[in-house]
């Protein structure tokens, strides 16, 4: 067979992979902050009630999100290819404003067909301890009882040496599920555990073909023990869609465009320059834009954005008390381009959107319990029934809204409940955590700071002491409590100061004016003493992740020391405590 008659194979050429990439906010964080109470907080995003109670909290909104984030500059190498652009800040807001609908993302510069995806699984933190508490339930040690870092560190001592417990706690965010909360009372703050872990904000961009993007993903959630399960999970049936709609759209590998090779821009600004002319491309920071959606309706984003470039933080009023709120950040240049016409090159400035930082949740819930009440007074009335009153605690967030009274005869006994005073007003009453018998409930329009004890006993002795609760639920510690008779001889109430105001409430007899423990034990017919370590926490930091130090450790030096006293013969010895 002559050549001339050999078959001709042609093939068509590859559709052009473009790739845009811009950086994006790497370091986001939010902090929830609650100023003053609102009876509508929790079925309403608005944040402003009227000018009077604005004024009178000091020109505050009632709640909002606080995120921070580093500045981004412009991107200029050390070579002279790419300069800053110089714009006045005015100038970026107006052009910003007026072009919102102009803003080109990174992501639409891929290739035809080609869908863009952002993969972050923010439970994983859970899931790894699942995981852990599953390997330890193996080797027959049970963790139900143990505490999020005792596990991690079980896990690490009964595994091999090449696992670090410490580095693994580092890495992954737990949440302290503590019923109370732990105020220092030298700040007024909240102690926080260390919740430092980056590992829930790992995430991971990618592209793939549209027509197979729904096949990929379900795939890859198929393989055994794959990590992608709950990374895609929340993305397969948009996928599904993606995938759908490009298989039917009739485009297929014999068709050809230009737009499969040259990409088109809309340009906010242009203008001709001469051929002579020196093509010196750059870009400038422009703003940034903040997605925002609620965690129970992920489909309804809100959008904002910011036009001052040198911002580290912005505030969002418009939120909703007890939702939960997920963030992210992206980044907006403005990037000089060059093109060609049928009459001569221009010059194009076009808004690009970098990709999203990873995101962040921010549960919008007070977690400051309120004061506890001062100034008890106690009164005996004709029928020797007794009268308990007390002062309003100090509230600036305005939502306390129940008081209890408590009695007992003795610190030997616990209180028990004489009346819960509930004057709520909110809108949609927040769940409550505490059993309240209906016997004890009183329900009122206004607030009230007395109660009458119908069942006081003029023979008897009683410790009365008083806690505030707020609007979600939130008690204060005891206030003072005291010691009320009444004296036959003299025919008055007698009272006696028994504890400082704020002793906890599953401990009234914390703070009594008489030591309560003492830093010695006592024992006999024992010749071995162990000594466990077992700290709830290792690290301990207060409201401004300052740490507080409240374990002594060193490597080399001697940490703790436990003085023990042979009392017969009056001997000693002292023996020292490492801890690494």
């Amino acid at each position: 067979m002559s050549t001339s008659d050999a078959p001709e194979f042609l093939t068509y050429p590859s559709i052009a992979s473009t790739i845009f990439d811009v950086p994006e906010p790497q370091d986001i964080s939010g902090k929830f902050y609650y100023n003053y109470f609102l009876p509508d907080e929790s079925v309403t995003t608005d944040t402003y009630a009227n000018r009077e109670i604005f004024r009178r909290h000091g020109d505050k909104f009632a709640r909002h999100v606080e995120l921070q984030f580093t500045p981004l500059s412009a991107v200029v190498p050390d070579q002279p290819v790419l300069t800053e652009i110089e714009l006045s800040s005015r100038q970026k807001q107006k052009l910003l404003r007026r072009n919102l609908n102009k803003i080109t993302k990174e992501t639409d510069f891929l290739s035809p067909g080609t869908t863009a995806i952002k993969l972050q699984d923010s439970s994983i933190s859970q899931r790894l301890m699942a995981d852990i508490e599953a390997t330890l339930l193996q080797k027959k040690i049970d963790s139900s009882q143990l505490s999020p870092m005792e596990t991690m560190l079980t896990y690490a001592s009964e595994t091999s040496d090449n696992i670090d417990g410490e580095a693994m706690l580092e890495s992954v965010n737990l949440d302290d599920s503590n019923e109370y909360i732990t105020i220092d009372p030298a700040s007024g703050e909240t102690f926080e555990v260390q919740k430092a872990g980056d590992l829930n904000k790992l995430t991971f961009n990618m592209a793939m073909s549209s027509r197979f993007s729904a096949d990929i993903a379900k795939n890859s959630m198929m393989t055994p023990l794959s990590p992608a399960v709950n990374t895609f999970e929340g993305a397969i049936a948009q996928l599904e869609d993606v995938q759908e709609q490009a298989r039917n759209s009739g485009a297929g590998p014999r068709k050809i465009k230009a737009s499969d090779f040259i990409r088109t821009f809309d340009p906010i600004q242009w203008e001709k320059i001469g051929i002579d002319d020196v093509f010196l491309g750059g870009n400038t920071v422009m703003g940034y834009h903040i997605r925002k959606y609620d965690t129970d309706h992920p489909g309804d984003v809100d959008d904002f954005y910011i036009t001052n470039t040198e911002a580290r933080n912005y505030l969002d009023r418009r939120i909703m008390y007890g939702k939960t709120y997920n963030y992210s950040i992206a980044v907006v240049y403005l990037i000089r381009i060059f093109s060609y016409t049928r009459t001569g090159v221009i010059s194009a400035d076009i808004l690009v959107e970098s990709r999203e930082s990873p995101s962040i949740n921010i549960t919008c819930r007070e977690t400051q319990p309120p004061n506890a009440p001062d100034g008890l007074e106690f009164y005996m009335m004709q029928n020797q029934q007794l009268v308990i009153e007390w002062d309003f605690p100090v509230n600036p967030t305005g939502d306390v809204k129940r008081f209890q009274v408590f009695r007992r005869k003795s610190i030997h006994v616990p209180f028990q409940l004489v009346a819960e005073l509930d004057f709520d007003d909110s809108e949609l009453k927040q769940l409550r955590y505490e059993n309240i018998p209906l016997w004890a409930q009183k329900k009122l329009d206004i607030p009230k700071t007395s109660v009458c004890d119908y069942m006081f006993d003029v023979d008897a002795k009683y410790i009365y002491a008083v806690c505030a609760i707020d609007a979600h639920d939130l008690s204060s510690g005891y206030s003072e409590q005291f010691m009320v008779h009444f004296d036959k001889f003299t025919g008055k109430l007698v009272t006696e100061l028994i504890s400082e105001k704020n002793a906890p409430k599953p401990y009234p007899n914390f703070l009594l004016r008489s030591q309560l423990t003492e830093d010695t034990m006592r024992d006999s017919n024992h010749s071995s003493l162990t000594c466990y370590f077992d700290p709830e926490y290792l690290r301990v930091f207060d409201g401004k992740r300052n740490e507080l130090d409240f374990l002594q450790v060193s490597k080399s030096e001697v940490s703790y020391k436990i003085q023990l006293i042979q009392l017969n013969f009056q001997q000693s010895v002292v023996a020292d405590i490492n801890v690494k």
